[in-house]
Order: C-alpha cells, then sequence, then structure tokens
C-alpha cells in the first residue's frame, strides 16, 4: 500500500529516508524510494510513523493511513536556512530581518556586532 511521500521544506523528495510504522499489531520498516514513495505491507488505521535520514531532522508522527489517501511527509534539513542579520531587532517585539545567504566577510561583519571586535580574536585563537 502507497502510505505517502517524503520531501525536505522545498517540497523535493526524499529518498533512502528510513521509515518505521509502528501500529497495534506490531511495526514495520521500510526505506522512501527514489520518488519519496513510501511503500508498505499494513492495513487501513492509526498509526505512529518515524522517519529519519542523515542530513535531515528526525519526526515522529501520529496519522491515520487509509488506502487511497496518502499522506504527506515533510523532513527539515540540518543546514541553517536563514539567520538573523547584524541589523537584528533593536527593540522588543520588532521583527528579525532575515538573510539567505551571505558572504563569509558579513559574517565575520555580523560577529563582531553581536559579540563585540575582541570575539573574532578569541575564536581564531
Amino acid at each position: 500500500m502507497l502510505l505517502g511521500y517524503v520531501s525536505d521544506e522545498r517540497y523535493v523528495a526524499i529518498a533512502g529516508a528510513h521509515v518505521e510504522i509502528v501500529g497495534p499489531h506490531g511495526s514495520t520498516a521500510t526505506v522512501s524510494r527514489a520518488s519519496g514513495a513510501i511503500h508498505a505491507d499494513v492495513e487501513a488505521g492509526r498509526y505512529e510513523v518515524i522517519l529519519a535520514k542523515d542530513g535531515y531532522g528526525p519526526k515522529r508522527i501520529a496519522v491515520d493511513l487509509a488506502a487511497h489517501q496518502p499522506h504527506h511527509f515533510r523532513l527539515l534539513k540540518d543546514d541553517l536556512l536563514g539567520y538573523a542579520g547584524p541589523n537584528g531587532p533593536r527593540r522588543r517585539g520588532e521583527r528579525v530581518p532575515r538573510s539567505q545567504r551571505r558572504s563569509l566577510q558579513n559574517r565575520v561583519v555580523a560577529l563582531r556586532v553581536e559579540k563585540g571586535a575582541g570575539a573574532l580574536d578569541r575564536l581564531v585563537r
């Protein structure tokens, strides 16, 4: 039975994710296919599904699995997607501007602004 699909935060299929399906009659293990599809020989019902893949945060979720109703599972990458830049909030409750990609030079400047000029020297030593 097709249980569902596993993808990352950008909806890109994840192949090779380890999947464990725990139900009232025991557990079954499988691996996601190249398309992200998860197939297992289980009956429809309520299960706890555990997903894990290197480079992604693991996930444990209770789902009602039914035939002809695939479930969509998303795993989040361990990578940093964005961070607060050096122009962070000045006052409590103010929104933090996010930066997707910065050069190493900008990160060093951000470190100096956040931690003080001597922080980089202590980090390098």
